[in-house]
């Protein structure tokens, strides 16, 4: 019993710390089967290499009653040395994600997967520059975005400067909300309202198409489709 958790508690440390970790959330992600398994496993022998350096480190430092405790408490048939590598595992990516950045993960996962629409959206939140999603079903959302979740489950939200349509037949953006005006005029009238109680949340698979908005090009193009 005692080896089997000797091998399994690094695995599942591995595993965590595999998929846990900005850096190699992704490759996690998306890496099945048998790789998934020996990429955990070596992890989980690096793992269980940083534990007993740890164990022994506390056993020279005199740590004899700490030693003691987490016998009393670790169950009878579990390795002291594996469990600190499954806590290793557990709890290091968290103490390393604030270095590596969720929005450079999620970038790196659209990239390698040659993922256009999400790349041309990360830009936009880089450089800080409005953008124009067209949904399926022909809606339209200009404003600023950011983006929630993982690249497996993500959701666009959108703070709305202009809402619309695409017209059927035409293809040409018809703007039927201004936010800004809308804010403007509730503000004179006292309301207390914020840009961002405005947010509209969406569903990343629902999105058609994606490009920077500039409201110049909007209104040449508005003018043409006039003639």
């Amino acid at each position: 019993m005692a080896n089997l958790f000797l091998l399994i508690m690094p695995l599942v440390g591995g595993y965590l710390f595999l998929s846990t970790w900005n850096f190699t959330k992704y490759k996690a992600y998306r890496a099945t089967g048998y790789r998934l398994f020996f990429q955990s496993a070596f992890v989980g022998f690096v793992l269980l290499i940083i534990a007993k350096v740890i164990v022994k480190a506390l056993l020279l430092c005199g740590s004899m009653y700490l030693i003691m405790i987490s016998e009393w408490i670790i169950p009878t048939g579990f390795n002291l040395e594996s469990m600190v590598a499954l806590f290793i595992g557990i709890m290091f990516p968290y103490l390393l994600n604030p270095f590596f950045s969720k929005y450079k993960f999620i970038w790196m996962a659209a990239k390698d997967r040659g993922d256009s629409l999400h790349l041309m959206i990360y830009e936009t939140i880089d450089n800080h520059k409005p953008i124009e999603l067209t949904m399926q079903n022909g809606k339209v959302y200009i404003g600023l975005v950011s983006i929630t979740g993982d690249f497996v489950n993500e959701c666009a939200i959108v703070t709305p400067y202009f809402s619309g349509y695409r017209e059927e037949k035409t293809n040409v953006l018809v703007i039927t909300n201004n936010y800004q005006d809308v804010l403007a005029e509730m503000m004179k009238s006292g309301t207390r309202i914020k840009r961002s109680d405005l947010n509209v949340t969406l569903n990343m698979s629902d999105v058609a198409t994606a490009k920077v908005f500039h409201p110049e090009v909007y209104v040449e193009l508005e003018k043409l489709s006039r003639r």
